[in-house]
């Protein structure tokens, strides 16, 4: 199986997972990108549509959806 680089490379020990609660998720992903919103709703995007797991998919679309509405109001 092919070993695939992935989109958004995080360090390691700060990255999403469904284990933790919104708040820290979003801290972390928020982080990852350099406080930029769309770029953070367009990692869960990508992370709700790539994923098998229901859990992840709900999740992430959770977070993406936070971030398109934070990044609509302008924060």
């Amino acid at each position: 199986m092919k070993k695939v680089k992935p989109l958004f490379p995080t360090p390691s020990g700060a990255s999403w997972s469904k284990r933790l609660p919104a708040g820290k998720r979003r801290d972390i992903v928020l982080r990852n990108h350099k406080k930029n919103y769309l770029k953070s709703a367009q990692a869960m995007d990508y992370l709700a549509k790539g994923s098998h797991d229901k859990k992840t998919k709900e999740l992430a679309s959770a977070d993406r959806e936070y971030f398109r509405r934070q990044w609509h109001k302008g924060a």
